[in-house]
This record gives C-alpha cells, sequence and structure tokens, in this order.
C-alpha cells in the first residue's frame, strides 16, 4: 500500500509539471522572441557579447560580411541548432539575428527554463 501512495504522488507530480512547463513549441517561440529583441541593442553588453569575449565552446567565431558589418556564430555543442547575430563592428548596434537548424528536428533551438 505504501508504494502504491508513493507511486501515485510521482505520478500526479509530474502530470502536474507536465501541465506548468511550457511546450517545446513555446519555448522555441520564447528563444526567438528573446533573441530578436536583442536588434538594435549593442552586442558587447548582451549576454551573448560577453560570452565572445570570453572565449566560451558556444563561440564559434566571427566573420567580416561584404557589406562591412561583422557576424557572430554561437552554437551548442550537438551542432543542431547555430544562432548569428550580425552587428556593426564600430558601434556594435545588433542589425539582425538568425539562425539555423540541422533540419531534422523543428524545435531544437528553444529557451531553457
Amino acid at each position: 500500500m505504501k508504494h502504491t501512495k508513493l507511486t501515485l504522488v510521482i505520478v500526479a507530480s509530474f502530470a502536474l509539471l507536465a501541465c506548468v512547463l511550457p511546450s517545446i513549441e513555446t519555448r522555441h517561440a520564447m528563444w526567438i522572441q528573446n533573441n530578436e529583441a536583442l536588434v538594435g541593442a549593442d552586442f558587447f553588453q548582451t549576454y551573448w557579447g560577453r560570452v565572445q569575449m570570453s572565449g566560451s565552446g558556444v563561440f564559434h567565431g566571427a566573420k567580416q560580411l561584404p557589406n562591412g558589418n561583422t557576424e557572430s556564430k554561437f552554437g551548442n555543442n550537438n551542432k543542431n541548432c547555430t544562432h548569428f547575430f550580425e552587428y556593426e563592428p564600430s558601434t556594435g548596434k545588433i542589425i539582425k539575428f538568425r539562425y539555423e537548424t540541422n533540419g531534422q528536428e523543428k524545435y531544437v533551438c528553444y529557451q531553457i527554463i
């Protein structure tokens, strides 16, 4: 009887968490919205700018674009989700955010909660 109650409590807890936590689709939308909100900001004052300056493993390099701007590339270790910030090198102003996926999964880029 004791194990049955414990099992019931565990199952109920997981069911409650499933109702409270946002879906992967919602977390993907949140991730896009949060990164797009950085457009116009000073890249080097953002989390991603600090990641780049720290030399973290999620920073995969920067390149100069034909228009004179710089594009910095970030990704996770399994390379399923890669995202980019284009910014003006003289001001750091973010011009554009974009991302690429491996094409196999639709929501591999998502907000970690």
